[in-house]
Formats: structure tokens, sequence, C-alpha cells
């Protein structure tokens, strides 16, 4: 089989990505129901999809493969320029996750407090835990 030259198909790839944008906006547009359908149809496949990777350590196994210095190098060449439009972007979808956990929190009726370091400061700690992770389980 012959494969064609790496760095002319990753000049290609690059090209013509880069000129699809608008292609992928117009592909985008209306495929919720679809992609919804799709999960919804799906979870038994992701889970056993899941539990193959976790038997297979891939993970693990892909972060050792690229490496520290790699997620150094794409945060030091993208994030700088896509981290404050991302968080603008993404700052009513916060609000709106977080708001269920600062309600979560604002009924929490905590213990006294007591002397810096006490058990008692402790406890109350655990109380905001044991909010914090019932509503996130639903549990009551």
């Amino acid at each position: 089989m012959q494969v064609k030259d790496l760095s002319a198909s990753g000049q290609k790839f690059k090209t013509r990505a880069g000129n699809a944008a608008g292609d992928y906006v117009k592909g985008a547009q209306g495929a919720g129901a679809r992609w919804k359908a799709g999960v919804d149809s799906s979870e038994d496949r992701w889970a056993a999809g899941v539990q193959d990777a976790v038997a297979r350590k891939a993970f693990s196994r892909g972060v050792s493969k690229t490496g520290a210095d790699y997620y150094t190098m794409r945060v030091g060449k993208l994030g700088q320029t896509r981290y404050a439009q991302g968080v603008q972007e993404g700052a009513d979808n916060w609000v709106e996750g977080f708001k269920p956990f600062a309600d979560a929190l604002g009924s929490v009726s905590l213990s006294p407090r007591g002397i810096k370091g006490s058990a008692a400061n402790q406890q109350r700690s655990v109380e905001v835990q044991i909010a914090l992770r019932n509503r996130k389980t639903g549990a009551a």
C-alpha cells in the first residue's frame, strides 16, 4: 500500500480544515436533535467502551504518549488566545450549571463554629461536602 507524504497530507489537512469553518457551522446547525437521539440510544455502548478503556488503561497511556511537554506547548500555543473567549462564551453556562449548587449551599444549616483548627470546624466542612455531594448525586 502506498502512503502519501505525511508532510503534504498534514498541510492539506490544515488548509482544507481552515477553509471549512462555514461548512462546519452549516452542518452543525439543527443537528442537536440527532445528536441527542444518538446519545439516548447509545448509553450501553458508551458504558462498555468506557469499561474497555479503563481495562486497557487508555487514559493514562494516552497522556503518557503525548507527555507533559506536549501539554505545556499546546497551552502556550493555543490557551492564551482561546482562554478569555472561552470563559466569556461560557459564563452564562457556568452560572446556570452552578446555580443548583449555590442553592444547595444556601440551604445548609451549619453547626456552630469552633476555635481555629477545631473538630467543630472540620464538621462544618463535612456538612458542606455532604450537601454538595447530595446535590450532585440527587440524594436526599
